[in-house]
C-alpha cells in the first residue's frame, strides 16, 4: 500500500549522484571563509590618468564618494573599514598630496 505523500522510486533523490555536487558546495563555501578575512584593501595617490591605465580581465578602478561607496553591494568587513579608513591620517595625507598637485 502506497501513501499519498511517498514519492516513487524513480522519483527519489539519489544521494550518490548528489553528494559531489554537495561537498563541492560545501568547499567552495569553506574556502570563501577562509579568504575573504585574507583580502586587503590599497589606497594610494594615482599620478596617471584613468585612460591611460590597463587593467585585465576582473579587474575594474571607480572612483566614487564614501556615501557611494557605501551604497554598494560590498561585503561587510568592507562596509566597516571605509569610514574608518575615510576618518584616518592616511586618507587626509593623500587629500592633501593631491590638493597640492592640483
Amino acid at each position: 500500500m502506497t501513501h499519498a505523500f511517498s514519492p516513487a522510486a524513480e522519483d527519489r533523490l539519489d544521494l550518490d549522484k548528489v553528494f559531489p555536487i554537495f561537498a563541492i558546495v560545501f568547499i567552495d563555501m569553506l574556502g570563501l571563509t577562509v579568504i575573504l578575512p585574507l583580502l586587503h584593501i590599497y589606497a594610494a595617490p594615482l599620478d596617471v590618468a584613468a585612460e591611460e591605465m590597463v587593467l585585465t580581465e576582473g579587474q575594474r578602478i571607480a572612483w566614487v564618494s564614501l556615501n557611494e561607496a557605501l551604497e554598494l553591494p560590498l561585503v561587510a568587513w568592507v562596509r566597516e573599514v571605509l569610514p574608518e579608513f575615510v576618518a584616518s591620517r592616511v586618507y587626509r595625507t593623500m587629500l592633501d598630496m593631491q590638493s597640492r598637485d592640483s
